[in-house]
């Protein structure tokens, strides 16, 4: 196995660091890159025309790896195509992302000096600061609709019996900066976890994994019988 999920997410310093973890997960967990889903130049000239406003280079580095890889990253919530975008010039807001069923919003700022700007998130009339790079939010993006929504997922309710559910697993806000969106995941080489309240839902690299961990903690899985 080349690609680490552990290790990968311990050195994210820069949006290159992003692009290739992103890279190596995707290769690893859903499907490789392919660079002819790449949004082109001329794309980007029309959307920051439309928008009024010049995109910031995390963003368009991101739209020419990502921009156009639904399996990736629109399974459950959505990552914008290039052209939905959405630019509040009061507010000088970009929105880019909305999870499932629109029941929230994400977006950030735009600013001449930020490449990397910082994302927030917006439930109706609540915008609260959410990761600190934008770049950032596309791992939490990525490992979201991996866990919600992959071919390799599944989740259950929490039980009296899962005392020992995260051996082995490492909080990832012992990896990143800890913040409040990375509290509820854990991570292992083959596994992710999300526990949300009583709900847990996992995403395994293989399917092997996931069946182990099935075995390893029985329970009422909503996969159990696909």
């Amino acid at each position: 196995m080349g690609f680490d999920l552990v290790d990968g997410l311990r050195s994210l310093d820069t949006y290159d660091d992003v692009w290739r973890f992103i890279r190596g997960f995707a290769a690893e967990w859903v499907s490789p890159i392919r660079e002819r889903d790449d949004v082109t130049p001329e794309e980007f000239d029309e959307a920051e025309e439309r928008l009024g406003v010049r995109l910031p280079e995390a963003v368009r580095q991101a739209y020419q790896l990502i921009g156009r890889n639904p399996n990736l990253t629109s399974r459950s919530g959505a990552l914008y195509e290039i052209d939905e975008l959405e630019y509040d010039p009061d507010s000088r807001m970009l929105t880019f992302r909305c999870t499932h069923q629109a029941t929230a919003f994400f977006s950030m700022p735009v600013r001449s000096w930020d490449d990397d700007p910082p994302v927030y998130v917006d439930f109706p009339y609540r915008p609260e600061p959410y990761t600190d790079r934008f770049s950032i939010n596309l791992v939490e993006l990525v490992l979201w609709e991996t866990a919600e929504a992959g071919d390799r997922s599944d989740g259950r309710q929490l039980t009296d019996y899962d005392g020992d559910l995260l051996d082995g697993l490492t909080p990832l806000s012992t990896l990143l900066p800890a913040m409040e969106w990375n509290k509820p995941w854990h991570i292992s080489p083959d596994v992710i976890l999300r526990r949300t309240g009583d709900l847990i839902t996992i995403a395994a690299r293989t399917d092997e994994a996931l069946t182990d961990f099935r075995a390893a903690h029985p329970g009422d899985w909503m996969g159990r019988w696909h």
